[in-house]
């Protein structure tokens, strides 16, 4: 068995893709079944094992409405197999579908694609695959691949095309989506593309993907996870550690499980990393409902909107601010009265 782990978006399903087309020839019992954990929720277990099936015996219609593991494992035993279970959350996915290579003949092989590194490991698999972000010349042909139609981008737009690169931090998603949008575009859309990028501003359908990984969160999780990408990105992580224990009992485990969870790395072992779309939709979820109430927001990080916060004495008394973080590099002082 091989897991492919990432953040959502970063490209594993592509990459498996690209190796089931690869690897198809060499098996004659082949399946690749997308979207596991939204059809396991909706459709249940049974579906999935019948598309399998149909898929490994295509010739052999399935008379039956529901398909017991047992059956499929006889089916299957002694078949050399490939099988990708792609976007797969909780490990009785795995369990219910694949069970172990001893259930398959020799030279079989499963892949399963997931944004938890935990499922991986619970079900011992041995070999992962962590999926990373794209370096500036693999950003820059993908982003120029649907911006161009071609791998390299025309002259006039090579600075832009850096930039944007850039913020986009190598995901591989918000590349094409953003490549995509650029197409046949003038330099001044592309200028204003980039000022929006500038402006924590995601685009709703990468925010989307995203954020999928947030929302299987607990709370505690949910307030480690945004504590992080607003305050405590690239610092170091005892320090993260020590300021976080107050708010949440034993902030360690709950770091983590983020990393598990693609949510937040750690760089060089020593400080906490979160990647610049992670840490934009945290922000678009402290901001959601609340952009022109700041007196609402827990975690503020604009110089501007905490300087109207606090000079111009609008918060109120049901609201406790847990956490200003602010970078005064080039701004002027400002003063604060608290009786105004």
């Amino acid at each position: 068995m091989v897991g492919v782990w990432g953040m959502g978006g970063s490209g594993k399903t592509t990459i498996a893709k690209y190796v089931f087309k690869g690897l198809s020839s060499q098996f004659p019992c082949r399946c690749f079944l997308e979207n596991v954990k939204d059809d396991f929720q909706k459709h249940g277990v049974s579906y999935l094992r019948k598309q399998i099936m149909s898929e490994v015996f295509p010739n052999s219609p399935l008379n039956a409405r529901c398909i017991s593991y047992d059956a499929m494992k006889r089916r299957l035993r002694g078949k050399k197999v490939l099988l990708v279970l792609d976007d797969v959350d909780d490990i009785q996915q795995l369990e219910e579908l694949a069970g172990n290579c001893k259930c398959f003949g020799p030279g079989s092989r499963i892949i399963i694609t997931t944004r938890d590194k935990r499922v991986l490991d619970g079900h011992d698999v041995k070999h992962i695959y962590e999926v990373k972000p794209l370096r500036t010349t693999q950003a820059v042909h993908l982003l120029c691949k649907h911006a161009f139609k071609m791998n390299r981008p025309q002259e006039e737009f090579r600075e832009l095309c850096l930039d944007i690169v850039k913020q986009l931090g190598g995901h591989p998603l918000a590349l094409r989506d953003i490549g995509a949008s650029l197409y046949g575009r003038e330099i001044a859309f592309w200028e204003d593309k980039l000022c929006i990028l500038k402006n924590n501003s995601l685009d709703k359908s990468i925010s989307q993907k995203l954020k999928v990984s947030y929302d299987a969160l607990d709370d505690h999780e949910k307030i480690v996870f945004l504590y992080s990408s607003c305050c405590f990105n690239g610092a170091y992580m005892d320090r993260a550690k020590m300021i976080l224990d107050p708010f949440v009992f034993k902030s360690e485990p709950r770091l983590v499980s983020l990393m598990e969870k693609s949510l937040i790395s750690m760089s060089n072992n020593t400080r906490l990393w979160v990647h610049e779309l992670v840490q934009d939709m945290a922000k678009d979820i402290i901001c959601e409902g609340k952009a022109n109430k700041l007196w609402e927001r827990q975690m503020m990080w604009n110089v501007k909107d905490v300087k109207s916060l606090l000079t111009e004495n609008i918060g109120t008394k049901d609201i406790e601010i847990e956490s200003i973080l602010l970078n005064m590099a080039g701004e002027t002082g400002f003063c604060i009265n608290p009786t105004r």
